[in-house]
């Protein structure tokens, strides 16, 4: 209660003052308009505007004064009728847009996709030790290989049939596996990683990680022309039965050979590591093939012509005692020629005959290092390599047959005259398989590899020909059904290998293989490939 009457106490004084205050005053009359007479002839304050009258009524000079905006009317605006009543104005109907030919954006079409290869398999010697492989070439027969995983990452973007865009990405998995060593670390590799435009299907334009192949034999899993690993970028073109393709790549192998890290007294305090050696090996390729006869689907026969150089910039190697030992610098070449027929029974019967000549540094893969160099470290012009091959697959009904091989002859680049790394080489595999009943396939590989050394075996102190002989029968289900490429694969497969005393020799003579003269496989193998150009 004593908080209301405060209030009352402190207002009211406000509401006297309130009351005291006079009135407000009230408006002043404002005076009517003037009626004045319109003059003849004068222009009226709608035609003017509002902006024209007010220029006018303050004596502004007629050409300071704006622009009348002259309201369009129709063609009865400002008549009168008999009874003095405004008519009505017609209706004015808004005159017609005309119509752009305006051609549509192009609808581009987005996907993704995924493709793999891999094989994986299990087996032994039957005697409780790990199955493997016996050669004594260079690419020997693919009857017992590691495990080997591909994944491919395709996203695809393209315009009808005007542009496409590929980006895609490989990633493969090396030989151990978990489930099989217990250890978590794993082989990676990443096989692809670039992006092509292709332009109305015939020009392609591509840079980044890529695996550059082309005709391969299946069954020694080799590429005798065009097989390369690069880092670089390239076009192509194809037009009616013209193709061809130039590419430029480089490559650092992490090796002494061509790449080096030393360490030095840092700037301040301590040491730093710092690059001390590193040469790139540059890697261009030309190749083309044209289709001599039939279509795409076949039969037909193409002519194809291919050619590398390689060449290998110069650098200084610090040895271990602090010396420092030149590196000069290296090159190499690689031409060859194909003849390939295919379709000429079912779509994927084919021969393929090859030709290969390779000099310098062209006369190693790419990606090794090359060994027996002369007196000055240089591969050219003494090295050499000669590779005639052969690859076939004939196909019909219940029935198929891969067949491949090659002769070969390498020579190294120094100057001893009889060598073990010099001679010849040759290998045949043959594969005959046939439709049991449905899924289920029987199976023969049948293989001879033998090399012919000019230098006499450092323990035997004789020529020795080293040679294998294998027959591997199989069981194959084939879900996919008949075929040589019909993928997925698995198999149980026995391989029964015999070695000659210069096979035999080829081993160290505490190891147990080198008094095996017959060695046994036994196992299960799985392969499959889809949306994968790489076998």
């Amino acid at each position: 209660m004593w908080l209301a009457g405060v209030a009352l106490v402190l207002l009211a004084p406000a509401r006297a003052r309130a009351e005291d205050a006079p009135p407000p005053p009230e408006p002043e009359a404002q005076p009517a308009p003037l009626e004045v007479e319109p003059v003849e002839g004068a222009p009226q304050p709608d035609e003017l505007g509002v902006e024209g009258a007010a220029a006018e009524a303050a004596g502004a000079p007629a050409e300071a004064r704006p622009e009348p905006v002259v309201a369009e009317r129709g063609p009865e605006a400002g008549s009168q009728s008999s009874s003095g009543q405004e008519p009505e104005a017609p209706a004015v109907e808004p005159a017609p847009v005309a119509e752009l030919d305006v051609p549509a954006a192009p609808r581009l079409q987005h996907d993704f996709g995924f493709g793999s290869y891999g094989r994986v398999s299990a087996g032994g010697d039957g005697y409780g030790s790990t199955g493997r492989a016996v050669s004594v070439v260079q690419h020997g027969p693919r009857i017992v290989e590691p495990p080997y995983i591909e994944l491919d990452l395709y996203y695809d973007m393209r315009s009808g049939e005007q542009w496409a865009i590929r980006t895609q990405a490989t990633l493969a998995l090396l030989e151990d596996l978990f489930h099989y060593t217990g250890d978590f670390s794993s082989m990676l590799a990443i096989r692809n990683a670039y992006v092509a435009f292709t332009w109305a299907g015939m020009i392609e334009v591509w840079a980044g990680s890529r695996m550059y192949r082309g005709d391969d034999i299946y069954l020694l899993d080799y590429w005798p022309l065009d097989n390369l690993n690069t880092v670089g970028g390239g076009v192509g073109i194809r037009w009616d039965r013209l193709e061809a393709r130039l590419h430029a790549g480089v490559n650092r192998l992490s090796d002494d050979y061509q790449y080096q890290e030393t360490l030095v007294p840092g700037r301040l305090f301590g040491a730093e590591r710092i690059v001390f050696m590193d040469r790139q090996r540059m890697v261009t390729s030309l190749g083309g093939s044209y289709r001599l006869l039939g279509g795409e689907e076949g039969p037909a026969l193409k002519l194809k012509a291919y050619f590398e150089v390689h060449f290998l910039s110069a650098g200084s190697f610090e040895r271990e005692d602090g010396t420092i030992e030149d590196l000069p610098r290296d090159w190499g070449w690689v031409g060859g020629v194909q003849l390939g027929g295919w379709g000429f029974a079912e779509r994927l019967s084919h021969v393929n005959l090859f030709l290969r000549f390779g000099q310098g540094l062209g006369a190693f893969n790419e990606m090794a290092i090359p060994f027996g160099l002369d007196s000055e470290k240089q591969a050219f012009p003494r090295a050499t390599e000669l590779v005639i091959g052969v690859s076939a697959n004939y196909e019909r009904g219940i029935f198929s047959m891969l067949g491949g091989g090659y002769v070969r002859r390498f020579v190294d680049a120094d100057p001893q005259r009889y060598d073990t790394d010099d001679g010849w080489q040759l290998v045949l595999d043959v594969r005959p398989t046939l439709v049991i009943w449905g899924p289920f396939q029987a199976a023969v590989d049948l293989s001879y590899q033998q090399s012919f050394p000019t230098g006499l075996s450092p323990t035997a102190l004789e020529l020795l020909d080293p040679a294998v002989f294998q027959v591997a029968p199989m069981i194959v289900f084939a879900p996919l059904g008949a075929g040589s490429y019909a993928r997925p694969h698995i198999r149980l497969v026995y391989r029964l290998a015999y070695l000659n005393e210069g096979a035999r020799d080829l081993y160290a003579a505490e190891d147990p293989r080198h008094d095996q003269s017959v060695v046994h496989y036994i196992g299960a193998q799985v392969e499959w490939w889809f949306n994968s150009s790489y076998r």
